[in-house]
């Protein structure tokens, strides 16, 4: 009886779990060299995010000279952050992080960074290594933070939505809208999506 109400419950659930594609935004593609080290190295993605909004120094930069060298993007500047402490003062890092972008003669806009960041957080979800929820959590706190920058935005607003659904419950009978039993299936499917039509 129980596994019985589980199975409609599920097929409930999956008729319920449907993200349109007009509802994901579409990126214009990275440029070919940015395109070309995320392919090898997809935790440039992260990396470079970290420099846009000046983080400095982490342990996230020391794994990407080490990788990067490892596929065979060895310039003297990716040679001296492999080696740097993660203590590295945030203006030295800043400088030796240009210079690394010269030598590997890579250009890359804000948008193009906080774009590609939104694929890395997509990827995290469906690598596990976050969930949905956490992602989405992530990617609105980078609304915020940006001043709704056009990458974010619709997180921010998603996350509202959300809110309302669990708060107040705004049924709506249409499929694929998000109900409060499955949102994170409903988000899971919105990234996986995300990646497809932006990969």
């Amino acid at each position: 009886m129980n596994q019985n109400k589980d199975e409609i419950s599920k097929k409930r659930l999956m008729m319920e779990t449907n993200v349109e594609d007009y509802s994901i935004d579409i990126f214009p593609q990275p440029n070919d060299r940015l395109k070309s080290i995320i392919q090898a190295v997809p935790i440039t993605r992260l990396v470079l995010f970290q420099y846009k909004r000046l983080k400095g120094m982490t342990k996230e930069w020391k794994s990407w000279a080490w990788e990067m060298m490892e596929k065979g993007f060895q310039t003297p500047g990716i040679i001296q952050l492999a080696g740097e402490d993660v203590n590295l003062a945030q203006f030295e890092h800043a400088s030796l992080i240009e210079s690394i972008l010269k030598e590997l003669e890579l250009e890359v806009t804000t948008d193009e960074v906080y774009q590609q960041y939104v694929l890395y957080i997509a990827h995290q979800v469906l690598d596990n290594m976050i969930s949905a929820e956490e992602g989405l959590k992530i990617l609105t706190q980078e609304a915020i933070n940006t001043d709704d920058h056009n990458a974010f935005i619709d997180f921010n607003i998603l996350d509202d939505e959300i809110d309302l659904e669990r708060n107040y419950y705004c049924k709506n009978d249409k499929d694929g809208i998000i109900y409060e039993d499955n949102v994170e299936d409903w988000l899971h499917l919105y990234f996986e999506r995300i990646i497809k039509l932006n990969e």
